[in-house]
């Protein structure tokens, strides 16, 4: 790279306060989301790419690290966390989870100490010599309704809204998880540090750690928030009197704590998670209604589906419920959106679908899991992922068979509910019963075409109490397989 520079004018970013939660008076609930230059965001784009396929290939990026980073997400991370949660509760076995909040991360990244991380990741020079130049000497302005404030000098951190900012911080944060002896799980600046507890040296352990990530925050100068840090016990059984203590301050402890956009529970219930979602489509639907008078067919269907329904899909492969009354209380939502249709109301809720050819919640979310193991399996996550969600010690989940199509499923055992109802328990039988055709689709899109026209005769897609007897499922026989669908 010939010139090392930065230009002053990809320099200058337009702040837009964006509202993340609490009171709107306070400057603290905002997040400064700067609207940089185009043409620098295209420089940035290459760099981007460069050190991503540098990092990539010599595999820097810890397995920890789930978010800004292809082939991992929030899903991913949180089917990981399941996966040995439930696991620990088949051995009886309590968690503690710590979670940690960093105060203004991005916003607080050292702009010297950044390039000295960048340098131990064997980056070129000129590479970081540019990116220098681009955090360095940052001017801003905040700019609301016409009103613009005077420029002012960053003197810390990286450019939210920006595209290199989320690769700079995951480089600058990458090191955490390889200090610890307990179990770490990043998010760009969520951080959450857990351990099964078998006695108390598992506690002394865990709190270790936590000075460990303290000592971490004063040499990086990247603090946490005391205030916003909070710990958890998950356990099937009784609460301990356990404390931990950050900066010399006991954390508070909870029952309930909202990870990524999903709200865990001390008992891995999910029953608050899957009221607020009833609450919000509700919600949204009474919003739709006060706003369009005469619903038909042809307007309820794209209205539902975008502001409504919307709210049932995200993460359902982490918190869907096995207890029929969260099944009838997220269903009523739909029951009662449906009744609003002209022409309809005196139908059964079941009669409705049929009518406007909408399936059952629950079908949508059997057809989620049936996506993310889809993906699993064609390359749309981490390598990794596959490997720690479908294998045990002994032996690969993955059964290649002559009888079936190429990709069946291994039952597992499990002493629990918590993990006889997990993700990767079960959708075995449910992929196991799919015909060759549908899952050795080409493309996602063509998975879910497929999955939907070969569901749609299906008792289950519009029958949500509908309950097939998936224990007796028989995986080679023909007649089984169509029969678990109804």
């Amino acid at each position: 790279m010939k010139y090392k520079k930065v230009p002053d004018a990809w320099k200058l970013a337009h702040v837009a306060p964006i509202h993340k939660k609490g009171n709107r008076k306070l400057v603290a609930n905002y997040r400064p989301v700067s609207l940089t230059s185009v043409t620098c965001k295209l420089m940035e784009k290459i760099i981007c790419s460069y050190i991503t396929n540098h990092i990539t290939v010599n595999s820097y990026f810890s397995m920890a690290q789930h978010g800004f980073i292809k082939g991992r997400s929030i899903t991913t991370q949180l089917l990981e966390i399941m996966d040995q949660w439930t696991l620990a509760f088949d051995n009886n076995n309590q968690i503690d989870c710590l979670y940690l909040d960093f105060k203004k991360a991005f916003d607080s990244v050292s702009h010297k100490l950044l390039v000295y991380k960048l340098k131990m990741y064997n980056i070129s020079e000129s590479i970081i010599s540019w990116i220098e130049s681009f955090v360095h000497n940052r001017k801003q302005a905040v700019q609301i309704s016409g009103t613009k404030s005077k420029w002012t000098v960053v003197k810390s951190g990286v450019p939210q809204g920006s595209i290199l900012g989320p690769l700079l911080f995951l480089l600058f944060i990458n090191d955490i998880p390889s200090l610890v002896n307990s179990n770490v799980m990043l998010f760009a600046d969520d951080t959450k540090i857990w351990r099964k507890i078998q006695d108390e040296n598992d506690i002394l352990i865990l709190q270790q750690d936590l000075k460990i990530i303290e000592h971490w925050c004063k040499t990086w100068k990247l603090y946490l928030n005391t205030e916003k840090c909070k710990y958890m016990e998950i356990t099937t059984g009784e609460f301990n009197d356990t404390i931990y203590k950050l900066s010399d301050k006991e954390m508070t402890k909870v029952k309930f704590e909202k990870d990524i956009g999903i709200i865990f529970d001390s008992k891995l219930e999910f029953d608050r998670h899957i009221l607020e979602k009833a609450n919000k489509a509700n919600s949204t639907f009474g919003m739709i209604r006060r706003t369009f008078k005469h619903l038909d067919e042809r307007t309820f269907i794209p209205l539902y589906k975008a502001i409504s329904r919307c709210h049932f899909d995200f993460g359902t492969v982490i918190w869907n419920p096995y207890k029929e009354q969260y099944n009838d209380q997220i269903e009523r939502v739909q029951r009662r959106a449906t009744k609003c249709i002209p022409n309809l109301n005196k139908l059964s809720y079941i009669d409705r679908l049929k009518k406007i050819k909408l399936p059952c919640l629950k079908f949508r979310r059997l057809r989620g899991d049936m996506i993310e193991l889809y993906k699993l399996f064609n390359g749309g996550y981490d390598n990794q992922i596959l490997r720690n969600l479908l294998k045990t010690k002994e032996k690969s989940l993955v059964r290649h068979s002559r009888r079936g199509h190429g990709f069946m499923l291994q039952t597992q055992t499990f002493k629990t509910k918590y993990r006889k109802h997990f993700f990767s328990v079960r959708v075995t039988n449910w992929w196991n019963s799919l015909p060759g055709y549908v899952v050795n689709a080409k493309t996602v899109n063509g998975f879910k075409n497929k999955f939907d026209s070969y569901c749609s005769n299906q008792r289950i897609y519009y029958d949500h109490k509908y309950r097939p007897e998936v224990t007796n499922f028989n995986e080679h026989s023909r007649s089984d397989h169509s029969g678990l669908l109804g």
